[in-house]
């Protein structure tokens, strides 16, 4: 019963928010396709600095590696932070067409990482996107687009009401509601820096064994 009540709101909440949900998925996807193009674009010695960061990166990671606990506080707090900002974003109205320039950012970082990989490493470079990369990053799109479909719909309240003088609207409500969700996705962060942090770098490692 609770299952279906959830997919009755999704549902829902999706037919009557589509034009949200159909530019914030662009959004991202332009983005992971000019970041996947732009690998393409590296001139030769912007490919070889890549290339030497990477191999440092792979050093340091086989002979000592990160902590995992700084790693992780280091990705929640990154993570934190692009929530709050999405989310005060969504309240001033006036820079919430700024979520979609993040949310093409992330999709451009998400593309260019994984298109770097599979150009430079091919197979293995494959192998670390599917199992260290995605696996965090999945959850961190997800919750990052959920947010800004969220954020974009409380503005397009606001100014709809501002618009229609509507008396019905109740601000503080709406603000709660608001807050409460974003709140609620922030925590579902803390899986994706769970897995960046312990669960990514143990793939990695295997990966590199097999490289060497």
């Amino acid at each position: 019963m609770i299952v279906l009540l959830k997919l009755n709101f999704l549902g829902k909440h999706v037919k009557d928010n589509l034009a949200i949900y159909i530019v914030v998925s662009l959004s991202f996807l332009i983005g992971i396709s000019i970041g996947a193009f732009t690998v393409n674009e590296l001139n030769i010695h912007q490919e070889k600095d890549l290339i030497s960061y990477l191999r440092g990166f792979f050093r340091f990671l086989g002979n000592s590696g990160a902590n995992n606990f700084d790693v992780f506080k280091q990705s929640f707090v990154d993570n934190t932070q692009m929530m709050l900002l999405i989310y005060f974003l969504g309240i001033s109205v006036i820079g919430a067409p700024l979520i979609l320039i993040i949310l093409l950012l992330e999709g451009f970082t998400l593309g260019f990482t994984i298109g770097f990989l599979a150009k430079e490493l091919s197979g293995f470079g494959i192998l670390i996107s599917v199992f260290s990369v995605l696996p965090h990053a999945i959850i961190t799109v997800v919750v990052l687009t959920t947010a800004s479909i969220f954020a974009l719909n409380f503005t397009i309240g606001i100014v709809q009401k501002k618009r229609n003088k509507s008396k019905n609207y109740k601000f503080l409500n709406q603000l709660l509601t608001y807050s409460f969700i974003q709140a609620g996705l922030t925590c579902i962060l803390v899986i994706a820096s769970i897995i960046e942090a312990f669960i990514s770098p143990v793939f990695m490692m295997l990966i590199l064994r097999f490289m060497n």
